[in-house]
């Protein structure tokens, strides 16, 4: 484990020249077959580890070193959100949050919710843009909830849906990442914790 060595197939090798509207933080780790690797050295064909199914293998990838609109990364600080370490993220990147609330209204006590919707809680601030910031976008076979190191959930979009977790869990027909006000709802318990 210790020795292992990214895949380097330079055929996938994605350049940081396209514009994501969701992505994680380049830096940011996340769980592999092989322990905790930053999402900028994965590669089509890694298996990453899945909230719901279990390793999966990364089907594409999307990198920038900016983020679609005005809208600045979301810094999410340690114990936010439940999660261990720092995570930033694009604003409009989906994240697995667990509440009594979303239990309540959904039947679920998981709900995704853009990265923005959070910024009413402590710890949650726009990250000023930064110039050499990348930002790395995964793909599955279906969309998956994906673990960053420190606790953090990410949703990351299938290239057979539209965003939508369909098998999330056994009793949930659809796992859609939540508009504004639900959002709002769901969260609201976060922040007098």
């Amino acid at each position: 484990m210790l020795n292992w060595s990214p895949n380097t197939d330079t055929d996938y090798a994605m350049p940081f020249d396209t514009v994501v509207t969701e992505g994680i933080a380049a830096s940011t780790l996340v769980a592999t077959p092989f322990g905790w690797r930053p999402v900028q050295d994965l590669a089509v064909g890694d298996l990453v580890l899945t909230f719901d199914n279990g390793m999966q293998a990364i089907t594409g990838l999307s990198s920038s070193s900016q983020t679609v609109g005005s809208s600045w990364p979301i810094h999410i600080a340690a114990g936010a959100i439940g999660n261990k370490v720092d995570l930033v993220v694009s604003a409009h990147q989906p994240v697995l949050v667990e509440s009594d609330i979303a239990e309540d209204l959904l039947g679920d006590p998981f709900a995704l919710v853009r990265a923005e919707a959070l910024l009413d809680l402590a710890g949650v601030t726009p990250a000023i843009p930064d110039d050499a910031a990348k930002f790395v976008e995964l793909e599955f076979a279906e969309t998956q909830v994906v673990y960053a190191a420190g606790g953090g959930l990410l949703m990351c979009r299938g290239n057979r849906d539209s965003g939508v977790l369909s098998n999330v869990m056994p009793h949930v027909t659809t796992y859609n990442v939540l508009h504004d006000m639900e959002a709002k709802a769901v969260i609201e318990p976060l922040r007098a914790a």
